[in-house]
């Protein structure tokens, strides 16, 4: 899943940016570099020690895993933590593993619009294999979860900050099918890419506009605390 994305009109960029509160901050190792992850306030960490939130975040690290990916970081909606269902609402901080190592050379600004104009080439072939990886997944982990379609969007937004772009997916577990709105940030931080996947259930246009909007403010908090 390194380059899924959602979907917005052109219009979404006259909408205010919404006033948003962060969690107290947390620091990851990873890329050789020291990072600051934001938590927006109303989402919380799962703990590795209850079952259910372990099982969680087992079945999300695998499918990263099988796409290719390496997670960092999984904070998820704190009420919907408490049900026995994986949340629906959740931020991932990941990298494509294969970039473990990699040491690009320019500005900052520079090199998000390098990642911007790679984001710009994706198809819908570069999300043909999500159901497959789903299904790998939950075969491995014996979960009963599968997706049958992913409608790939594109790049939605660009700013300072990164690039934006989204993807709906249909989903069906045990309470039964859902669209996942899933919008996807790809930015530059400390010279490093950084990847980070906002997950919602979709309900409607309106609400898709304050995922990407919520995003867009998660890339603001991020550059902040990560200045170089």
């Amino acid at each position: 899943m390194r380059h899924l994305l959602l979907v917005l009109l052109a219009l979404f960029a006259l909408l205010p940016c919404p006033t948003v509160g962060w969690t107290q901050s947390t620091i990851y190792q990873f890329k050789g570099k020291s990072f600051d992850l934001p938590t927006p306030i109303g989402f919380c960490l799962p703990d590795a020690a209850n079952s259910n939130d372990a099982s969680f975040l087992k079945a999300k690290t695998a499918v990263l895993a099988n796409s290719g990916n390496t997670t960092v970081k999984i904070a998820a909606e704190c009420d919907e933590l408490k049900h026995r269902d994986f949340p629906y609402d959740l931020i991932i901080y990941y990298y494509v593993t294969s970039t473990e190592n990699e040491s690009p050379q320019g500005s900052t600004q520079s090199l998000r619009k390098l990642v911007c104009d790679d984001l710009r080439k994706q198809t819908a072939a570069s999300v043909s294999n999500v159901p497959d990886i789903v299904a790998k997944t939950a075969k491995e982990l014996s979960k009963n979860i599968t997706v049958s379609s992913v409608k790939y969007l594109g790049v939605l937004a660009e700013d300072p900050r990164g690039c934006y772009a989204g993807l709906l997916v249909t989903t069906r577990n045990n309470a039964g099918p859902y669209i996942s709105n899933v919008d996807v940030l790809a930015t530059v931080i400390h010279g490093k890419t950084v990847w980070a996947s906002l997950y919602s259930k979709y309900k409607n246009a309106s609400e898709s506009q304050k995922s990407l909007l919520l995003l867009q403010a998660i890339a603001a908090e991020l550059d902040s605390k990560n200045s170089d």
